[in-house]
């Protein structure tokens, strides 16, 4: 006789995956669908293209200080 299973998603990547209710227990990083049916994971959006750093520049200074300038 088939086990009944309950779909479930992650609560760190979204994915849906179908359990046995008893394994719930072992996965708490999942929820049911059902339970919840208003969570729905949303990427983080990425940061704005204008905060992208500044190049490094390729310029070499002398480890030894001078009095010279």
């Amino acid at each position: 006789m088939a086990r009944p299973k309950i779909r479930v998603r992650s609560k760190t990547n979204g994915l849906v995956t179908e359990i046995a209710p008893e394994a719930l227990r072992h996965f708490p990083d999942y929820e049911p669908i059902d339970a919840a049916p208003d969570a729905v994971f949303v990427e983080p959006a990425l940061p704005p293209a204008e905060t992208a750093e500044t190049p490094k520049t390729t310029r070499r200074s002398t480890a030894a200080k001078t009095e010279e300038e």
